[in-house]
């Protein structure tokens, strides 16, 4: 079994969060969410992983040589985008003729990757594609499937007007070689799965389902990014201890960069712990959005929870990007206990 993360995407969704990182790069309880990935699949076996790059690749490369990661990663440039399925073709040396788990990084997930192997392995016979799919919230934004008593999908909606239900495609997929095959016969090297792949094998019943009931978020806009930090609730296992994260936000000034873009794209500044104490005090009144950029402490919560307090300020108005957060940092607890969203950007030791 190998595994190819696809993280080579611009991102256009995000910006302007992806001028400053790409969006595999950006930090979920102070780790960037490709970390999560590799963990996962790391954690689940001695699987080879190859990672596609291409928006700010220098960042990624960065990141991946000086992690616990890169002795079990490669990575490959991607000069002109090709696709998923086009860089799935580019790269069939590298799955050697064997399944593949094709991944869109960009997703943030919790799912047991060997039962998920497993479930591939026991799949219906002739079945040459397992799709993990997940309920969703919002069907007109995903790709919604129809399968059978059998788990096989029957037919595929990719983002229509009124889809007729909400067990979605989670773009993560387990995939024989015979695809590959596939692939190579359509002659051309952009291939896009969701309008090339699967309509082909949906019409002739070869793609086989894996519900993932844990957790399952697509990073596709800032909406959903900042969704995402506070209903994230399972402690992955972080397995790089030599934490590039954190030097790579040092040495680039990646927290105080991505506290100002957030706050330029919601048209304000970002403030101080004394900025915002001043400024709910004379003029909460005027401002609908208040992002605040502080170092995490519980000194710090406390004093924003009174502020907030004092002036009548809605929980729901205030954002805090924390520059760096404890290792067992969560946004979702810290939300669930006191109602404040935030985002921890840089985990430190």
């Amino acid at each position: 079994m190998k595994a190819i993360l696809l993280a080579a995407g611009i991102g256009s969704r995000l910006r302007p969060l992806t001028h400053i990182l790409p969006k595999c790069l950006l930090p979920i309880n102070g780790r960037p969410l490709l970390e999560y990935w590799l963990s996962l699949l790391i954690g689940s076996g001695n699987i080879p992983i190859l990672v596609n790059l291409h928006h700010l690749s220098h960042l990624m490369k960065k990141w991946i040589e000086n992690s616990a990661f890169n002795d079990h990663v490669y990575t490959v440039y991607e000069e002109t985008l090709l696709g998923t399925g086009g860089t799935l073709l580019k790269n069939m040396d590298f799955a050697d003729n064997s399944p593949v788990i094709l991944i869109h990084a960009d997703n943030l997930c919790s799912v047991d990757i060997k039962h998920f192997i497993e479930a591939h392995q026991n799949r219906p016979h002739g079945t040459e594609i397992t799709m993990m799919t997940f309920k969703t919230s919002s069907p007109e934004t995903c790709g919604i499937v129809d399968v059978d008593e059998d788990g096989i999908v029957r037919a595929f909606y990719e983002k229509v007007k009124d889809p007729p239900g909400d067990m979605a495609n989670a773009a993560v997929y387990i995939i024989e070689p015979s695809v590959i095959d596939f692939l190579k016969g359509l002659g051309r090297e952009f291939i896009d799965f969701s309008t090339d792949v699967i309509p082909y094998f949906v019409e002739r019943h070869k793609i086989f389902t894996y519900y993932n009931a844990s957790y399952h978020r697509d990073i596709g806009n800032k909406e959903s990014y900042l969704k995402a930090q506070i209903e994230y609730p399972i402690n992955t296992d972080i397995m790089d201890e030599k934490n590039a994260w954190l030097m790579l936000c040092r040495d680039y000034d990646i927290s105080e960069k991505m506290a100002l873009t957030i706050s330029s794209a919601f048209n304000v500044e970002a403030l101080g712990i004394e900025e915002f104490e001043r400024y709910a005090k004379t003029q909460s009144h005027l401002r609908k959005f208040f992002p605040i950029f502080c170092p995490f402490s519980d000194e710090n919560i406390d004093r924003i929870k009174s502020t907030i307090k004092k002036n009548r300020i809605k929980e729901d108005n205030v954002l805090i990007i924390f520059s760096e957060v404890p290792q067992n940092f969560s946004s979702y607890r810290l939300y669930r206990d006191s109602g404040l969203k935030s985002i921890g950007i840089c985990y430190h030791l």
